[in-house]
């Protein structure tokens, strides 16, 4: 694996790649992440029961972009965007491309007992950064 220090991450996992929020327990909405201008992207609609897993390729929105922030909302309607930010996390270290070129593998994946985990990993780089909710949560 690469060197581990501080800052100096090449080709490797961060050291703190599992970090833990808290999701509010009996709450019925959809789980997704906040993108640009906003909006909601939804990964599970409001009902959704474990296990489940989706998987979506994002870019970069604009040019020699480094970093993206992965924000993951509980949001109670998806039309209106509107939702509670439930925690997120930064996948630093892209390689400076032109918007679009960078791609960021997003996962969320929901077990049987409803934890919560969310990973982004940037392909090209081979960096990942993650989270995992351990409350247990009710979506439908």
């Amino acid at each position: 694996m690469g060197n581990d220090t501080p800052g100096n991450f090449p080709n490797s996992t961060y050291r703190d790649s599992f970090r833990e929020i808290i999701l509010p327990k009996g709450n019925q909405a959809a789980l997704g992440v906040q993108v640009v201008g906003g909006k909601f992207y939804e990964f599970f609609k409001r009902g959704t029961k474990g296990p489940a897993s989706k998987t979506v390729m994002m870019t970069s929105t604009s040019d020699k972009q480094t970093s993206m922030d992965v924000v993951v909302v509980l949001c109670d309607d998806s039309h209106n965007y509107k939702g509670r930010k439930l925690g997120e996390f930064e996948l630093d270290g892209i390689a400076p491309a032109r918007a679009g070129n960078a791609q960021v593998q997003v996962c969320f994946s929901l077990s049987n007992d409803n934890t919560l985990r969310v990973t982004a990993n940037d392909v090209q780089g081979n960096r990942q950064r993650a989270l995992t909710v351990k409350e247990r949560i009710r979506l439908g």
